[in-house]
């Protein structure tokens, strides 16, 4: 797998949301920092899921197959 394709703009924010999440905790601003935290996992998820199947779909078509086959 190219881990060099995952490393896309949402991606690296949403590690800059969990960093900056995770200090709002540590500096009693829990409500705030939970929140922070619970969104840039989301968006992590997202944007891991989008990244690996836009590059499943690069793989089948350079491959010239179909992506369900």
């Amino acid at each position: 797998m190219n881990y060099r394709v995952f490393l896309t703009p949402a991606y690296l924010t949403s590690l800059l949301v969990l960093l900056v999440g995770a200090i709002l905790i540590t500096a009693h601003l829990g409500v705030l920092g939970w929140i922070l935290v619970l969104a840039g996992v989301a968006l992590n998820v997202v944007a891991s899921m989008v990244s690996h199947n836009r590059e499943e779909l690069r793989r089948a078509e350079s491959e010239g197959r179909t992506p369900a086959s």
